[in-house]
């Protein structure tokens, strides 16, 4: 007989489980009691998984002597997805492959400049957390080059430009491409440059702010590009791909639809544009669900394009 120091009650030895590691001894039924309600309210913290006498870790192996299979699976799977992997070495960790139609995850040294998926073999940085750049560029350009793809793409699916002074997105609904933003600033719709109220005709081609063809400044004077030579760039290996073929799952929070052909996706999978008769082209962001403005679709996510409020 013993007596559990949880529960306070005498039991007999086969009730009653030792840990290898410290020798403490409880009933059973506590440690079957205080492990399940721990996973079922999803606490698989590595701290939380220690002798209830000493705190000293266990081998977490040693659960599943005590709660149901399926349980014990919850618990697996809620340790991969937290990253609690009991038993990783000091210079290991988890980590997930950020390719959006991958996300599996794995373990690497947790010093290492880049990391590769096992399984779908993509590369990326430790640092920027962008795809693997070192014989291209550096973080910097990378980060520069993912962000002017990601703007590129957006301002020809939104026709919109954005402020070269308050950053904010300005759609162009009619009218020539002499911009005007809100705070007050005049800039071109075409390159994005930005400009002063005398510049509204002398900027464009045949001074015809209507066409889709505008001119550079050299020596304070406006000059037609082709009589400039083209400053030849250093080749940057592009090594951004967006996802071909992805299909929206998530339904519109505005009008519920959940028809693939209806909620479209776009910017790298991050936002859906919704075109039921409700919605007209209305963009929202799949993680967070919120509702997006089209000027404010880049201001919601940060430079990696990760949700802002997810």
């Amino acid at each position: 007989m013993f007596d559990c120091p949880i529960c306070l009650i005498s039991y007999d030895n086969n009730q009653a489980f030792t840990f290898p590691s410290c020798f403490h001894t409880f009933c059973i039924n506590c440690l079957k009691s205080t492990f399940e309600t721990r996973i079922k309210e999803q606490n698989v913290n590595l701290d939380t998984f220690k002798c209830p006498g000493c705190e000293i870790p266990f081998d977490q192996s040693l659960i599943q002597n005590f709660i149901s299979q399926e349980i014990f699976k919850k618990y697996c799977e809620l340790s991969i997805e937290m990253n609690q992997i009991f038993g990783l070495e000091e210079n290991e960790i988890m980590a997930n492959c950020l390719n959006e139609a991958c996300r599996e995850k794995y373990i690497i040294w947790k010093d290492a400049e880049y990391q590769k998926c096992v399984k779908c073999k993509m590369e990326y940085c430790r640092l920027c957390f962008l795809p693997y750049h070192k014989d291209t560029c550096t973080c910097e350009e990378q980060k520069l080059l993912y962000q002017d793809k990601v703007y590129k793409d957006l301002k020809v699916l939104l026709k919109a430009s954005r402020c070269p002074k308050c950053r904010i997105m300005v759609e162009k609904v009619a009218g020539c491409n002499f911009m005007t933003c809100k705070c007050g600033t005049y800039f071109c719709n075409l390159c994005d440059v930005q400009l002063e109220s005398k510049d509204h005709y002398s900027h464009f081609e045949n001074n015809s702010p209507s066409q889709d063809k505008c001119k550079i400044k050299v020596n304070g004077q406006w000059v037609s590009r082709p009589a400039v030579e083209e400053v030849k760039k250093p080749q940057i290996k592009q090594v951004i791909k967006e996802p071909e073929n992805a299909i929206n799952s998530i339904p519109c929070p505005n009008c519920n639809s959940t028809n693939p052909n209806i909620t479209k996706l776009q910017l790298y999978d991050r936002v859906a544009h919704c075109c039921s008769v409700k919605c007209q082209n209305r963009a929202y962001c799949i993680y967070c669900k919120k509702m997006l403005p089209s000027q404010d679709i880049l201001n919601h996510f940060t430079n990696t394009l990760a949700c802002k409020f997810k």
